[in-house]
């Protein structure tokens, strides 16, 4: 079943940036859609929200102030099962390379085009949205190992 445009509206969504105008221009974008946004700037403001907040998923820049992006993106990862999006100025394919090695579901460069970032996003949400629905063979398989990897009950 493939969500509609309405089935992703509301999808929580926390932006990671600390360009104030570059923030706003992103939040404008996903506010415009339906979408549930939350944003702020910094390392500590990303660990302070995701302890008391769940998103959909996140866009995360990787030159923060108080804290390498790479370094956010290992601790979401070991967190959440929460997808992520790189939307950064690194344009190098050593950063492009490890922000995948770190599980990023896409990587965008500076400058970017707001509509067609929305579209990823998008995409990504209706994915994610879907495997809720319908493990893949990868999730069936992961499951089944664990349940065979589970310690035998106590007596």
């Amino acid at each position: 079943m493939v969500l509609s445009k309405q089935a992703l509206n509301g999808s929580r969504i926390l932006i990671v940036e600390d360009d104030p105008d570059i923030r706003a221009l992103i939040r404008g974008v996903f506010d415009g859609r339906g979408h549930l946004v939350r944003d702020v700037g910094s390392g500590a403001a990303v660990r302070e929200c995701m302890q008391h907040e769940d998103f959909d998923l996140v866009l995360l820049d990787l030159g923060l102030p108080d804290e390498d992006g790479m370094v956010l993106a290992r601790w979401i990862k070991s967190r959440r099962a929460t997808p992520f999006v790189v939307v950064t100025a690194r344009c190098g394919r050593a950063d492009r390379l490890a922000a995948l090695e770190q599980g990023a579901d896409d990587y965008v460069t500076k400058p970017f085009d707001p509509t067609e970032l929305a579209l990823r996003i998008e995409n990504i949400l209706r994915r994610y949205r879907n495997s809720d629905r319908h493990p893949s063979m990868l999730d069936l398989i992961r499951e089944k190992r664990s349940a065979s990897k589970a310690p035998p009950p106590l007596r």
